[in-house]
């Protein structure tokens, strides 16, 4: 699919549109989110914003997902979307989330799970900091611990979250995407404000990325466990969407993360997090 990008061809690249942003829409269960990231940015040879959304499997929507190509429906795999423009086009990434204890070096990890921090098993890690909290993770993972204390890296004001599922037999960390071996993590936890005040920040950072353009149109994909996260703060969130953009057409997307490569951010699989993607006229 990367292969049939116009803008990185010979005649794409002596064309008048300099400015390129690839959409990527994969569902979240044949592919690991990371490398399909990091397999765009080899292919678009750095010349192109990422930005997407992995649709979720999980048993929960009332219809079984579907990816759309023209006319055709997939159960499994990716489609994309290639944007270029002679404007600027605004993308931006934010979440709220708030380094809590750490750092911790991952030395041993594979796909979904991190099997060792600092030496030592990452459930041990993760259960000292639980006891620190008042919880004790012996009998297993509450489903809401793990979401509400991910893992992630940090940079600047943001994170590269990771949830934690629960743990297995060897004392790893079951993890929805795992940050990589010789990775330095923290362990985080987010107040309903910060991912608030978050989606606000992610709107207008697109903009400012338009410079002196009008916008036209906008994308918002949000991570469906933001909305786990804020209960009954999450019509605040959207709100502070509305508020934001105004009277300008936009779509929502709840994806299982967001997928990006922006600009001075970490690239990869972001989860409880938002993006936007703003267009010129």
């Amino acid at each position: 699919m990367l292969g049939r990008l116009r803008g990185n061809t010979e005649d794409g690249l002596k064309s008048p549109f300099h400015h390129r942003t690839l959409m990527l829409f994969p569902d979240d269960s044949s592919m690991q989110l990371n490398q399909v990231v990091d397999i765009a940015i080899k292919e678009t040879a750095m010349l192109y914003d990422i930005i997407g959304g992995p649709g979720p499997t999980i048993p929960a929507p009332p219809r079984p997902p579907a990816l759309f190509y023209n006319g055709r429906l997939f159960k499994a795999g990716l489609a994309g979307a290639e944007i270029l423009s002679r404007q600027p086009v605004g993308s931006a990434l934010a979440n709220g989330w708030e380094v809590v204890s750490g750092p911790y070096r991952v030395t041993k990890a594979s796909d979904q799970r991190v099997i060792k921090l600092d030496g030592r098993p990452a459930r041990e890690v993760y259960e000292d900091f639980a006891l620190e909290q008042g919880f004790d993770l012996s009998d297993g993972l509450p489903p809401d611990f793990g979401m509400n204390y991910p893992i992630g890296i940090c940079e600047g004001s943001d994170c590269q979250v990771s949830l934690v599922m629960g743990f297995d037999a060897s004392g790893s960390l079951q993890m929805t995407t795992a940050p990589r071996a010789n990775s330095l993590v923290h362990i985080l936890a987010v107040r309903p404000q910060s991912m608030v005040s978050a989606a606000r920040r992610a709107i207008r950072q697109a903009l400012d990325g338009l410079g002196d353009q009008r916008a036209s149109g906008a994308l918002f994909i949000d991570c469906m466990s933001t909305a786990m996260l804020l209960e009954d703060a999450y019509r605040q969130q959207q709100q502070a969407v509305r508020e934001e953009l105004g009277d300008m057409p936009f779509l929502a997307f709840r994806s299982h993360g967001v997928l990006a490569r922006l600009r001075g951010q970490i690239a990869g699989h972001y989860e409880c997090s938002v993006g936007t993607c703003i267009f010129p006229e």
